[in-house]
């Protein structure tokens, strides 16, 4: 059995006070044991995770590989992310790295999760 390895996030939209910050997500292209991986049939799912503590996360959504975007909206305060690709074969990677976003209390917005894909 292979593991997927963790996939990359990073934060697109930082503006202090933007409607909507992005962060963009990369499918991981390869397995743990250095194998190629082919996000299109060998990925099932995508699930961020996300609270408002460095590595505990509350809340999490499932995000279907075909999927172009999601947004998660309300948010304010600080709060963590972090992602995990599940295989096909039902095997979950570690967490992606975490990235922490402030958002302006008093002042609910939106998250979008954007896929990107190779190349873009």
């Amino acid at each position: 059995m292979k593991k997927v390895i963790a996939l990359g996030l990073m934060v697109l939209s930082s503006a202090a006070y933007a409607a909507t910050e992005i962060l963009e997500w990369t499918p991981p292209e390869f397995y743990v044991d250095g194998m190629a991986l082919d996000p299109a049939t060998e990925i099932l799912s995508y699930t961020l995770y996300y609270g408002q503590e460095p590595g505990n996360y509350t809340q999490q959504v499932t995000i279907t590989p075909d999927a172009r975007e999601h947004t998660i909206s309300g948010l304010s305060g600080t709060w963590f992310f972090a992602m995990t690709a599940t295989s096909v074969e039902l095997e979950e990677s570690a967490y992606s790295n975490e990235i922490s976003r402030k958002f302006t209390k008093g002042k609910p917005r939106s998250f979008t999760i954007r896929f990107r894909g190779r190349g873009e």
